[in-house]
């Protein structure tokens, strides 16, 4: 499984690297895993979107993520998804930016906002030399 882990810097590094090749849809699996607290605010009670680059298009996408039920070894939130071709259509490099938003009440009539964003992950696409001979999206959508 292709796995980022968010340090406490907010950066990422990619601690499992597995080959995901170009068009491929639902074969690998990406995992993200940032600390549960942060500067005494739990990740897990906030909304995370997921900004990803494609590398060839250089346009950004939002993904919301959903946690996983329980930590991940106790501190981490985890966050795991099935790779599909939004994110494999194009090789190379796709850049990984991770926000996490929460607002809620102060004290009853206070605003608090809070944003935490993790940047400079990459999840490489291998290329696929005949990646347009291959079954469309709205073939495998009954799947």
């Amino acid at each position: 499984m292709y796995t980022l882990l968010a340090k406490n810097d907010d950066l990422f590094v990619t601690s499992v690297r597995e080959r995901i090749v170009q068009r491929t849809k639902g074969t690998n699996k990406v995992r993200i895993l940032v600390s549960n607290e942060k500067n005494g605010i739990s990740m897990k009670d906030c909304q995370a979107i997921m900004y990803y680059k494609l590398p060839i298009s250089d346009e950004w996408h939002p993904k919301e993520l959903t946690p996983s039920e329980e930590l991940y070894q106790n501190k981490y939130v985890e966050y795991v998804f099935t790779t599909d071709t939004w994110l494999t259509a194009e090789y190379g490099d796709v850049v990984i930016e991770l926000r996490f938003y929460n607002v809620s009440l102060k004290d009853g009539i206070n605003v608090d906002q809070y944003l935490r964003k993790i940047t400079d992950g990459i999840i490489h696409i291998s290329c696929s030399k005949d990646w347009a001979s291959g079954i469309a999206d709205d073939l495998l959508s009954p799947i």
